[in-house]
């Protein structure tokens, strides 16, 4: 039988997926339409504004909230695993196998649609939260860059290199073939 250890596996399989759902909308959340939900005062949507404005900063958290999840969830599945069936290869495959398929579709795939669908549904009702997160945990993050600036060669990004100019080209590029923008608008982005 299996162990409680699971449904905190899976509890935290859900939970990634709602830092990457929120993650994928705060990316796709422009500046100005979270601005113009504030001044027409949609709920939530001042902490949207709030988010939106210091983008990098909240995603490079995020970031690491879903991977601490992913990490524990994977962890707990085998040691779970190697209790049922043992030390070997057998729960290191196993592990591997299940967790790379339910982090992809449960975290990855379903999650991150979601978010780009409805990125600013789910980026005014997530913000409040996420604004939470980034006073309590904002700074860890930003030394875990730090650190990862210090032990890269070159010159590191004072934000983390999770949110670039070349990601929103990319998002604008996306919005004009899908018809959200006209060219000419594409082209003044």
């Amino acid at each position: 039988m299996f162990d409680f250890s699971l449904l905190v596996a899976a509890g935290l399989v859900v939970v990634a997926g709602l830092f990457a759902m929120t993650e994928a909308a705060v990316s796709a959340a422009s500046r100005a339409r979270a601005a113009e939900l504030a001044r027409d005062g949609v709920r939530g949507a001042r902490a949207l504004q709030a988010v939106a404005a210091d983008a990098p900063r909240y995603v490079n958290l995020l970031m690491l909230l879903r991977l601490g999840c992913e990490m524990v969830a994977t962890t707990l599945v085998a040691l779970e695993l190697v209790d049922q069936l043992g030390v070997g290869w057998s729960a290191a495959l196993l592990t591997a196998g299940s967790m790379t398929v339910v982090s992809f579709v449960a975290v990855g795939v379903a999650p991150r649609t979601m978010g780009r669908q409805h990125a600013y549904t789910v980026g005014r009702l997530a913000a409040p939260a996420v604004r939470w997160l980034g006073r309590a945990l904002g700074p860890l993050a930003a030394l875990l860059i730090l650190v990862g600036n210090a032990v890269t060669p070159g010159k590191g990004y004072r934000d983390g290199p999770f949110a670039s100019t070349v990601e929103l080209r990319e998002l604008v590029d996306l919005a004009e073939q899908r018809g959200v923008v006209e060219h000419g608008e594409r082209e003044m982005i």
